[in-house]
């Protein structure tokens, strides 16, 4: 699915380069659940922005499904994510203004051939929220709808950075059951970035970074439901 070969990506800011990351091979299966770990600066993000196709390496490829999106302009990496890949953030990205509906078509509208927004709604548990907006929402409806918006599409990969990192326990809980059975019901491969060390027990796979290289990159035989860890 996706394929990291000598992947390095550097920052330069006049005679200083800072390396984020320094060569990193993995090879990521479709429809798995694959839990980024690593502590700030490890370059989570990075990776991110790269396998997402929301920036391109200084050296090395990146390539999806065979797609070499790490030789692809600008116009085609556009066209490449508003196909296949789904984001969702840790600051929800909904607009006050429009209604959880027309937030959702904003999604919807990306698509050839996108769910239903009943369908988006009954996945993430807001069904008959159509008219409310974000601001008549909970910080984990709102994340909720979030996803909604990203899924919509239904995006080959769901990448979420740091997506409950603003939640408490139980919001969180709430928005990670969502995530889990998009991966489950739909085979949807889900990136999730995270520093909580409690959600490696929920993916089917685990990568942890340490400075810019992969420490780790690990099959987890048994995930557990997110219902069943503890925070």
């Amino acid at each position: 699915m996706i394929d990291l070969r000598g992947v390095i990506k550097s920052y330069k800011q006049g005679d200083v380069t800072t390396q984020a990351l320094r060569g990193v091979d993995a090879h990521i299966p479709k429809q798995s659940f694959l839990i980024v770990l690593g502590p700030s600066g490890s370059g989570k993000s990075t990776l991110l922005n790269l396998m997402g196709a929301l920036d391109l390496p200084t050296e090395g490829t990146v390539s999806v499904n065979d797609a070499i999106i790490s030789e692809m302009g600008s116009k085609t990496r556009s066209q490449f994510r508003r196909k296949h890949v789904g984001f969702v953030f840790q600051d929800y990205n909904v607009l006050n203004t429009l209604s959880v509906k027309e937030n959702i078509e904003l999604g919807q509208y990306l698509s050839k051939r996108p769910m239903s927004i009943d369908e988006a709604l009954r996945a993430v548990g807001l069904s008959g929220y159509e008219t409310r907006y974000p601001y008549e929402l909970s910080g984990g409806e709102r994340q909720r709808l979030s996803i909604a918006r990203a899924i919509v599409k239904r995006p080959d990969i769901l990448f979420c950075d740091e997506p409950t990192g603003s939640l408490d326990e139980t919001l969180a809980k709430d928005v990670l059951s969502v995530i889990q059975s998009l991966n489950e019901t739909y085979g949807t491969t889900v990136i999730l970035i995270t520093h909580n060390e409690a959600l490696r027990h929920i993916g089917s796979h685990v990568m942890r970074l340490k400075s810019g290289h992969i420490d780790s990159f690990t099959k987890n035989h048994e995930p557990k439901s997110i219902k069943d860890i503890t925070f």
